[in-house]
């Protein structure tokens, strides 16, 4: 598989060490293009994020290991709010469901087609 990486690499002034922040698209054996990807550290291979040709969107490093249950790093973040939303989101198509974390009843909310639907976290 070949990969084409396109990004900005600098310096760090305290620890001397490279990091590059960038973007590349990983071609499979057969020519196409497998995956778009973003990602950031040190090398290539810290890949935070990556979107295929199927739709499927992957989070979190390359690697094939799981994130430890000590981890502080890591994690997948979703956007809060201080009670039930009520707003419907506007850039979303009829086929993707909005997802927002109600952070005062403890509750995660999805709105597909213009209804907020919640499950209780406990």
């Amino acid at each position: 598989m070949a990969t084409f990486d396109y990004g900005i690499k600098a310096i760090h002034p305290g620890t001397a060490q490279a990091h590059i922040l960038g973007f590349g698209a990983a071609q499979s054996a057969t020519g196409a293009i497998d995956s778009l990807q973003v990602w950031g550290g040190p090398t290539s291979a810290s890949q935070v994020f990556a979107v295929h040709p199927s739709g499927e969107v992957r989070m979190g490093t390359s690697s094939s290991a799981s994130l430890a249950t000590t981890a502080t790093r890591g994690f997948l973040g979703i956007t809060s709010c201080a009670g039930v939303p009520t707003g419907i989101p506007a850039d979303l198509s009829a086929t993707h469901a909005g997802l927002i974390y109600d952070r005062t009843n403890h509750k995660l909310y999805i709105n597909l087609a213009g209804t907020w639907r919640s499950v209780a976290v406990t």
